[in-house]
């Protein structure tokens, strides 16, 4: 006689699985199990019919091979190869961002230089524009002081007889 939670140890079931394998195949295992106070107890014929539903597992069995060992071996070095390849590009990919977006910062900053250069030359067009205008309006004004210099030192400078009939 076993312990019905022994025999579900050993298959790596829950005991509450057989034993509700067990109630509804009342018929197969009358008299077969027994109850000692709250546990159920199984005698041979129910570990028999169990066994066919709930085997023993298997145990797992280990191969050497050494080739197959090697061939794992080279190709986890070679993983390794490939991620600290792919983790160096992807510290390059990263540079070239940075790179590229400094770059795209000074191309910016280039035109907005270039757009205050155009705009202080234009500011000096028209400085220079307004110099010249005001050159030729004290030319002019220069030239009519000189006028009006001329004519006071014409008048100045007449006789008698021209002062007295105004001319």
């Amino acid at each position: 006689m076993i312990l019905l939670t022994s025999f579900a140890e050993s298959r790596n079931e829950k005991p509450d699985t057989i034993r509700k394998y067990i109630s509804r195949h009342k018929d197969e295992f009358e008299g077969h199990c027994s109850f000692n106070g709250t546990k159920m107890e199984l005698d041979n014929t129910a570990i028999t019919i169990l066994d066919e539903v709930y085997p023993l597992p298997k145990p797992i069995e280990i191969i050497e091979d050494t080739e197959s060992r090697r061939e794992l071996i080279k190709a986890q070095q070679l993983i390794i190869q490939l991620q600290q390849k792919i983790s160096e590009q992807s510290m390059a990919l990263a540079q070239a961002e940075a790179t590229k977006l400094l770059l795209e910062d000074k191309e910016e900053q280039l035109k907005e230089k270039k757009d205050e250069l155009a705009e202080r030359k234009e500011e000096i067009a028209r400085a220079k524009e307004e110099i010249s205008v005001e050159r030729q309006r004290a030319d002019m004004e220069r030239k009519k002081a000189e006028d009006v210099q001329r004519e006071v030192d014409r008048l100045k400078n007449r006789g008698l007889l021209e002062r007295i009939l105004n001319k």
